[in-house]
């Protein structure tokens, strides 16, 4: 997936206005792995993991990321 339709798929779930910033960290199997933004309060990095084959989407915090299972795992 290209980052411009990437870009497109974020601001279309969280709005233009939001000024997500994201990127592509790197993609394993067909999950892509999105870095959202930095809660500096609470020293938590969010990711939000694109399931290439059927959309499915899902948050996580960068902890929880180490317990996904098979090919999820990033």
């Amino acid at each position: 997936m290209e980052y411009l339709k990437l870009q497109t798929l974020i601001e279309s779930k969280f709005g233009k206005s939001q000024h997500v910033r994201c990127y592509m960290e790197g993609q394993i199997g067909k999950v892509v792995k999105i870095k959202l933004d930095t809660d500096e309060e609470n020293k938590r990095t969010f990711y939000y993991l694109l399931e290439l084959d059927n959309e499915e989407r899902s948050w996580y915090a960068e902890s929880e990321l180490e317990g996904l299972p098979g090919d999820r795992a990033i």
